[in-house]
């Protein structure tokens, strides 16, 4: 098996994807042959006139005839390039939020197009159930909605009837320390050109999920039941082992509430 790892726009470009790190150290683990790809970042190094239109777009779902013909004609030609050097590879696709839908319908029609190849979505931009059920079988083969920690070594030893692949019912991982995978940026870091801070990159980092408060404007608490911390230690570990990898000494934590448990920060500091 081959898998192509595509993180699809909406996405910041300044620091590289944690879906794609996450995704391809699972795959190094179960020896599963695998690319990275960056569509966010190749577009907005590719196709600078047209990129913020299409950043646009993922927001407003309204974009020009012309910019929209340059993205298809794009992405054609990048599918096409994919599968010229590994002509069965699966197509595994990571939206980060509803955002990604457009670019991702739009990817998932050229592939079906110009090959049979399995398609695979995954990302907090499944949320939108009714897309989902809409399209899944005639634009993709298999989604997943569950904690990528137990979903993705599941699909690449052959086991898909679990909860949250091709369907929503979610589990959430009790104890993260235990499940604990440390991202592997080798394949994509050396693309990033545009670090954040001054010529230092900056990688993502997740020490918890879930928050404390369910404050009724926020999707969160209702996403997270739960709220689990990573030890301390194993943050560290993390932290230690990219600087010993790549040099990095800066890191943004995605998590909703840093501070959640105290204790863990304070240890962790």
């Amino acid at each position: 098996m081959h898998i192509s790892l595509i993180n699809l726009p909406r996405h910041e470009v300044h620091r590289p994807p944690l879906s794609l790190a996450l995704l391809s150290e699972m795959c190094s683990q179960n020896q599963v042959d695998h690319d990275c790809y960056d569509f966010s970042l190749e577009i907005y190094q590719q196709l600078s006139d047209s990129y913020t239109n299409i950043d646009n777009w993922c927001i407003t779902n309204i974009i020009d005839s012309s910019t929209l013909l340059i993205l298809e004609t794009w992405l054609r030609k990048r599918f096409t390039e994919i599968l010229a050097n590994n002509p069965n590879t699966v197509f595994a696709m990571s939206l980060l939020s509803t955002w990604s839908i457009p670019v991702a319908e739009l990817s998932c029609k050229i592939i079906r197009n110009i090959c049979d190849n399995t398609i695979v979505l995954g990302g907090q931009g499944l949320a939108d159930q009714t897309w989902v059920q809409q399209n899944h079988r005639t634009l993709f083969d298999y989604f997943f909605v569950n904690e990528v920690e137990i979903t993705w070594p599941a699909f690449l030893q052959g086991q898909i009837n679990l909860p949250g692949i091709n369907n929503f019912d979610f589990e959430q991982i009790d104890d993260l320390d235990q499940h604990c995978v440390i991202p592997d940026y080798r394949k994509i870091l050396s693309k990033y050109q545009y670090p954040y801070l001054e010529d230092q990159p900056e990688l993502w980092i997740t020490a918890s999920r879930g928050c404390v408060r369910r404050c009724g404007y926020c999707d969160i608490g209702h996403q997270w039941k739960k709220y689990r911390y990573r030890a301390a230690r194993h943050v560290a570990d993390e932290m230690i082992a990219q600087y010993e990898r790549h040099g990095i000494k800066h890191f943004f934590f995605t998590d909703s509430l840093i501070n959640g448990s105290m204790r863990m920060l304070d240890e962790l500091c």
